[in-house]
């Protein structure tokens, strides 16, 4: 249910704001000039005789106008996918109350849990993993959909419902890594799958090239049915990366601390988003990407791509894991192989 409402408000963003990142339109009845004086003003309002030493015009009377008619019905759409968007978080909020939670037996002392987290610290294995999260999330994964917005809005001209539909195909691309890892992948070495499917996220990232160069026109595929499949694989191979990186932060949680672990974990993987975002931005500075001009836009999707190799040499420090156990009833978690 999270998932489907994600992928809807997330589609609904989407569409947003493309629709925000259109031209101001002003209509032509807001202002207009008065005889004797520099500058506009705005209707209704009446120039004092003693400053201007005469009166505004009267006022003319207002016409329809389609562009006023049609940006009103836009903010009024806006405003009602917003509130939609809204209302699709209430069945959660209904339905939390009637999940179960297993009693806690046994707490463990704040002193005591600080005191397994310093020991949790020290393990080589546990920093290896956080240096690899951090390559693979920051380092490694610049984020270019920012000047690919406006590729897509100024020079390809999607619409904001398109948008939006690119969106959800991400989106379901996600959910399907999901089941794709847990019915295909879980059964794999850790460490092979993570090296493997760095490569093919570089891979298939380094696909947007094509249509960054405007190559797919001359294989005669349309740029809104690339965009919806390449959009598509991208998500799913990257939720698959992330889920083999999550399963291997899972099996070196500490004991009685297991959440808190594991939070850290997820806390370095969001960390390392958010040095993607400043890196991506500066990039887009240095290479003078703007919405008016895209001519570097593929220098910066190349660099992108080869940037997501950073964290494969990192690959053979990682701690070697057994597989996942194919009947979870026996066990939970595979064990940590030294050497």
């Amino acid at each position: 249910m999270i998932l489907l409402q994600s992928s809807f408000v997330t589609s609904c963003e989407g569409g947003l704001l493309a629709f925000q990142s259109r031209p101001k339109f002003r209509p032509p009845e807001l202002s207009r000039p008065v005889p004797g004086v520099t500058g506009l003003l705005p209707f209704g309002s009446r120039a004092p005789q003693a400053l201007f030493g005469r009166t505004a015009s009267p006022r003319p009377p207002r016409r329809a106008c389609s562009e006023c008619s049609r940006a009103s019905s836009l903010n009024s759409v806006a405003r009602d996918v917003l509130q939609l968007g809204a209302i699709v978080y209430v069945p959660v909020l209904l339905v939390t109350p009637l999940l179960e939670e297993a009693t806690v037996l046994s707490q463990v002392s704040w002193k005591r849990q600080f005191e397994i987290l310093a020991e949790f610290s020290e393990n080589s294995n546990v920093r290896a993993v956080f240096v690899f999260v951090l390559a693979m999330q920051g380092v490694g994964s610049p984020i270019d959909s920012g000047a690919m917005f406006f590729f897509y809005t100024d020079k390809l001209n999607f619409t904001a419902k398109f948008l939006g539909a690119v969106t959800v195909s991400g989106n379901v691309g996600s959910v399907l890594g999901i089941v794709v890892y847990h019915t295909l992948l879980r059964h794999f070495q850790i460490r092979p799958m993570l090296a493997i499917l760095t490569l093919v996220n570089a891979t298939v990232a380094a696909v947007s090239l094509i249509q960054v160069l405007r190559l797919n026109l001359d294989f005669g595929v349309d740029d809104h049915i690339f965009t919806l499949v390449h959009t598509f694989f991208t998500r799913l191979v990257a939720e698959m990366l992330f889920i083999a990186a999550v399963v291997l932060s899972a099996h070196l949680c500490a004991k009685s601390i297991e959440g808190t672990t594991l939070a850290l974990f997820i806390s370095v993987s969001n960390f390392g988003h958010m040095q993607a975002g400043l890196s991506s931005a500066g990039l887009t500075a240095v290479l003078d990407i703007t919405r008016d001009n895209l001519d570097n836009l593929w220098v910066l999707s190349l660099l992108c791509c080869t940037s997501m190799l950073v964290a494969l040499p990192l690959v053979p420090f990682l701690p070697v894991l057994d597989s996942e156990p194919k009947d979870f009833t026996s066990a939970s978690r595979g064990r940590v192989i030294s050497g």
